[in-house]
Protein backbone atom coordinates (compact mmCIF):
# COMPACT_ATOMS: atom_id res chain seq x y z
CA UNK A 1 0.00 0.00 0.00
CA UNK A 2 3.09 2.23 0.26
CA UNK A 3 4.68 4.46 -2.42
CA UNK A 4 7.74 3.63 -3.51
CA UNK A 5 8.91 7.07 -1.73
CA UNK A 6 7.50 5.93 0.82
CA UNK A 7 8.93 2.35 0.43
CA UNK A 8 12.40 3.64 -0.04
CA UNK A 9 12.13 6.65 2.89
CA UNK A 10 11.51 3.43 4.92
CA UNK A 11 14.36 1.71 4.19
CA UNK A 12 16.36 4.31 5.25
CA UNK A 13 15.81 4.19 8.71
CA UNK A 14 18.48 2.91 10.92
CA UNK A 15 16.69 1.42 13.60
CA UNK A 16 14.48 -1.78 13.04
CA UNK A 17 11.57 -0.54 15.37
CA UNK A 18 11.49 3.14 13.81
CA UNK A 19 11.15 1.06 10.01
CA UNK A 20 8.30 -0.19 11.62
CA UNK A 21 6.68 2.38 13.55
CA UNK A 22 6.72 4.38 9.99
CA UNK A 23 5.23 1.62 8.09
CA UNK A 24 3.05 0.89 10.23
CA UNK A 25 1.70 4.45 10.32
CA UNK A 26 1.41 5.17 6.67
CA UNK A 27 -0.45 2.12 6.39
CA UNK A 28 -2.83 2.90 9.02
CA UNK A 29 -3.59 5.98 8.71
CA UNK A 30 -4.21 5.23 4.31
CA UNK A 31 -6.70 2.62 6.14
CA UNK A 32 -8.49 5.41 8.16
CA UNK A 33 -8.78 8.17 5.68
CA UNK A 34 -9.77 5.52 2.95
CA UNK A 35 -12.68 4.87 5.54
CA UNK A 36 -13.87 8.48 6.05
CA UNK A 37 -14.22 9.05 2.16
CA UNK A 38 -15.41 5.69 1.96
CA UNK A 39 -13.14 4.60 -1.17
CA UNK A 40 -10.55 1.59 -1.04
CA UNK A 41 -6.89 3.02 0.19
CA UNK A 42 -5.55 2.30 -3.68
CA UNK A 43 -7.94 5.26 -4.74
CA UNK A 44 -6.73 7.87 -2.56
CA UNK A 45 -5.11 10.92 -4.17
CA UNK A 46 -2.65 12.95 -1.60
CA UNK A 47 -1.82 16.34 -2.23
CA UNK A 48 -0.07 19.12 -0.33
CA UNK A 49 -1.63 21.92 1.40
CA UNK A 50 -0.45 25.59 1.14
CA UNK A 51 1.28 24.99 4.39
CA UNK A 52 2.78 21.90 2.52
CA UNK A 53 1.44 19.15 4.71
CA UNK A 54 0.04 15.71 3.07
CA UNK A 55 -4.06 16.25 2.66
CA UNK A 56 -6.38 14.21 0.79
CA UNK A 57 -9.84 15.57 -0.22
CA UNK A 58 -9.76 18.25 2.51
CA UNK A 59 -9.11 15.99 5.03
CA UNK A 60 -6.52 16.68 7.24
CA UNK A 61 -4.71 14.10 9.23
CA UNK A 62 -1.36 13.20 11.10
CA UNK A 63 0.91 10.64 12.43
CA UNK A 64 3.34 10.22 15.26
CA UNK A 65 4.98 7.43 16.78
CA UNK A 66 7.26 6.48 19.04
CA UNK A 67 8.37 3.14 21.11
CA UNK A 68 5.32 0.49 20.28
CA UNK A 69 2.77 3.39 20.24
CA UNK A 70 1.55 5.16 16.62
CA UNK A 71 -0.61 7.78 17.17
CA UNK A 72 -2.65 8.93 14.06
CA UNK A 73 -5.32 12.17 14.68
CA UNK A 74 -7.92 12.78 11.39
CA UNK A 75 -9.96 15.82 11.68
CA UNK A 76 -11.52 18.34 8.37
CA UNK A 77 -9.32 21.34 9.96
CA UNK A 78 -5.60 21.62 10.87
CA UNK A 79 -4.57 19.52 13.15
CA UNK A 80 -1.16 18.14 14.21
CA UNK A 81 -0.30 15.21 17.06
CA UNK A 82 3.04 14.22 19.03
CA UNK A 83 3.66 11.61 21.09
CA UNK A 84 7.40 10.84 22.99
CA UNK A 85 8.35 8.32 25.25
CA UNK A 86 9.69 9.97 28.26
CA UNK A 87 13.51 8.74 28.17
CA UNK A 88 14.96 8.46 31.61
CA UNK A 89 18.23 9.03 30.15
CA UNK A 90 17.98 11.97 27.95
CA UNK A 91 20.09 14.85 29.35
CA UNK A 92 16.76 17.41 28.53
CA UNK A 93 18.99 20.24 30.07
CA UNK A 94 21.32 20.15 27.19
CA UNK A 95 18.07 21.54 24.47
CA UNK A 96 16.44 23.62 27.20
CA UNK A 97 17.94 27.54 26.20
CA UNK A 98 17.99 26.76 22.48
CA UNK A 99 14.49 25.10 22.44
CA UNK A 100 12.44 27.21 25.07
CA UNK A 101 11.66 30.84 26.48
CA UNK A 102 12.22 31.76 29.71
CA UNK A 103 9.04 30.96 31.27
CA UNK A 104 9.09 27.57 29.85
CA UNK A 105 12.63 26.76 31.43
CA UNK A 106 11.14 28.07 35.03
CA UNK A 107 7.93 25.89 34.56
CA UNK A 108 10.43 22.66 33.79
CA UNK A 109 13.29 23.77 36.01
CA UNK A 110 11.22 24.20 39.28
CA UNK A 111 8.13 21.49 38.76
CA UNK A 112 8.37 18.19 40.79
CA UNK A 113 9.40 16.46 37.78
CA UNK A 114 11.38 18.10 35.31
CA UNK A 115 11.65 15.31 32.68
CA UNK A 116 7.77 14.99 32.46
CA UNK A 117 7.52 18.79 32.12
CA UNK A 118 10.05 18.58 29.34
CA UNK A 119 8.50 16.48 27.43
CA UNK A 120 4.72 17.78 27.85
CA UNK A 121 6.30 20.81 26.93
CA UNK A 122 8.33 19.53 23.65
CA UNK A 123 4.88 17.60 22.48
CA UNK A 124 2.71 20.72 22.54
CA UNK A 125 5.42 22.56 20.79
CA UNK A 126 5.44 20.01 18.20
CA UNK A 127 2.18 19.30 18.42
CA UNK A 128 1.17 22.82 17.15
CA UNK A 129 4.02 23.44 14.54
CA UNK A 130 2.60 20.05 12.65
CA UNK A 131 -0.87 21.69 12.74
CA UNK A 132 0.51 24.62 11.51
CA UNK A 133 2.73 22.83 9.17
CA UNK A 134 5.70 24.89 10.39
CA UNK A 135 8.37 21.99 11.10
CA UNK A 136 11.21 22.81 13.90
CA UNK A 137 13.12 25.69 12.66
CA UNK A 138 15.67 28.05 14.60
CA UNK A 139 12.63 29.67 16.31
CA UNK A 140 11.20 27.23 18.31
CA UNK A 141 11.74 28.75 21.17
CA UNK A 142 9.16 31.46 20.30
CA UNK A 143 6.48 28.43 20.26
CA UNK A 144 4.13 28.89 23.11
CA UNK A 145 3.72 25.91 24.95
CA UNK A 146 2.38 26.81 28.31
CA UNK A 147 -1.32 28.09 26.77
CA UNK A 148 -4.08 25.60 25.88
CA UNK A 149 -5.54 28.15 22.96
CA UNK A 150 -2.46 29.66 20.91
CA UNK A 151 -3.39 32.19 17.77
CA UNK A 152 -1.26 30.73 15.26
CA UNK A 153 -0.77 31.75 11.22
CA UNK A 154 -4.10 33.27 11.62
CA UNK A 155 -5.94 30.50 13.07
CA UNK A 156 -6.85 29.83 16.97
CA UNK A 157 -5.45 26.69 18.25
CA UNK A 158 -6.44 24.05 21.33
CA UNK A 159 -4.14 22.18 22.97
CA UNK A 160 -4.22 19.11 24.89
CA UNK A 161 -1.88 17.03 26.26
CA UNK A 162 -2.08 13.17 28.26
CA UNK A 163 0.24 10.64 29.42
CA UNK A 164 0.52 7.07 30.22
CA UNK A 165 1.55 6.20 33.32
CA UNK A 166 4.49 8.91 32.95
CA UNK A 167 5.93 6.47 29.94
CA UNK A 168 4.82 8.34 27.05
CA UNK A 169 3.58 12.32 26.79
CA UNK A 170 1.07 13.04 24.06
CA UNK A 171 -0.59 16.48 22.69
CA UNK A 172 -2.59 17.43 20.16
CA UNK A 173 -3.29 20.81 18.29
CA UNK A 174 -5.97 21.19 16.86
CA UNK A 175 -8.23 24.57 14.65
CA UNK A 176 -10.65 25.50 17.95
CA UNK A 177 -13.56 25.91 14.57
CA UNK A 178 -12.95 21.75 15.03
CA UNK A 179 -16.43 20.81 16.65
CA UNK A 180 -15.01 17.12 16.98
CA UNK A 181 -12.03 15.34 15.69
CA UNK A 182 -10.80 11.51 15.97
CA UNK A 183 -7.53 9.85 17.11
CA UNK A 184 -6.94 6.23 16.63
CA UNK A 185 -4.04 4.69 19.19
CA UNK A 186 -2.43 1.45 17.86
CA UNK A 187 0.20 -0.79 19.25
CA UNK A 188 2.47 -2.26 17.11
Amino acid sequence: MLTLDEQQKALRFRLAADKKNYVVGKHLSKLIVADFLRIKPEELKFHKAANGKPMVHGINFNIAHTSKYVFIAVSSADIGIDVEYVNTVFKYTDVLNNCFNKEEIEFVTESDNPLQHFYLLWTRKEALIKATGEGINNTFEHIPSLINKVHRNNTDFNIVSFNDDNRIVVSLAFSAETDRFNYWEYQV
